[in-house]
């Protein structure tokens, strides 16, 4: 299952760790750019376009939480921790 997150500059020391943390639990990280924003008109819209069942900030990174069967509403407390910049 895919998850994406929007790139930012200010967050890009957060990348590699992230996609680090979500691949680790089985997942398929990527990063949506702002030129698929603007195509698109949305991060949601691009996500959608590209096939992912997540999107989520670049400072969430997994701990626990395992591709369901289904796709989730939210990601479990307990499966992620947020780094605060």
């Amino acid at each position: 299952m895919q998850v994406l997150t929007v790139y930012s500059p200010g967050n890009s020391h957060f990348y590699r760790q992230w996609a680090k943390s979500w691949s680790a639990q089985g997942w398929k990280p990527g990063i949506i750019t702002p030129k698929e924003i603007s195509r698109h008109g949305s991060a949601k819209a691009a996500a959608k376009a590209r096939g992912a069942k997540l999107l989520c900030a670049a400072n969430l990174f997994n701990v626990s939480f395992r591709p369901p069967r289904k796709t989730p509403d939210r990601i479990p407390k307990s499966a992620a921790v947020r780094l605060v910049q």
